[in-house]
């Protein structure tokens, strides 16, 4: 039997937190059923790529309950990687933090969940995490089956449609 939701109310309790090692098997549960089939090939590498990565990823909560999750990756421009410079004493010094691009990999929400602004809550979380060498966050490829909600959450949060994917350049 399907589970309804009924519009939220003064119980109604929402939450962003991050993805830990610990809560891994949860993201994977998250993408089987909220993604569409062809995304869930390599689940496991995928999932544990996002654990590793874990300061970019979140987990949103209904009431304790993991219903969403965004996962991202840092993109860095090759050109732009400073070289590491070794000091006197043969150790190599922390290279600076060089620009990037985060890009948005998966970002769902379980169907009885949605509309209840916990997508945007989530996308929220990532423009939230960018520091000042972020130069933009992008969605290279977007499966939703309710293209206006896409479009909804997307340009509410500051996206823009450029050649086919969508960007928030970050106007720090």
């Amino acid at each position: 039997m399907p589970v309804q939701i009924v519009r939220p109310s003064k119980f109604f309790r929402s939450s962003v937190g991050d993805l830990t090692p610990n809560n891994a098997g949860q993201l994977k549960v998250l993408l089987e059923r909220a993604m569409p089939p062809a995304f869930t090939d390599d689940l496991d590498a995928f999932c544990k790529a996002a654990a590793a990565t874990e300061d970019l990823c979140s987990l949103v909560y209904f009431n304790d309950m993991p219903v969403g999750a965004v996962v991202c990756a840092k993109e860095v421009d090759p050109k732009n990687v400073p070289v590491v410079v070794s000091n006197k004493k043969g150790s190599a010094q922390q290279p600076p933090n060089p620009p990037h691009k985060i890009v948005i990999q998966a970002l769902c929400v379980l169907e009885p969940y949605r509309k209840l602004g916990l997508a945007t809550r989530l996308i929220e979380s990532v423009v939230e995490r960018t520091n000042e060498k972020t130069e933009s966050i992008k969605v290279v490829k977007v499966d939703g089956s309710d293209d206006a909600a896409v479009t909804a959450i997307f340009s509410k949060t500051g996206f823009s449609q450029q050649d086919g994917a969508w960007v928030n350049t970050l106007n720090k």
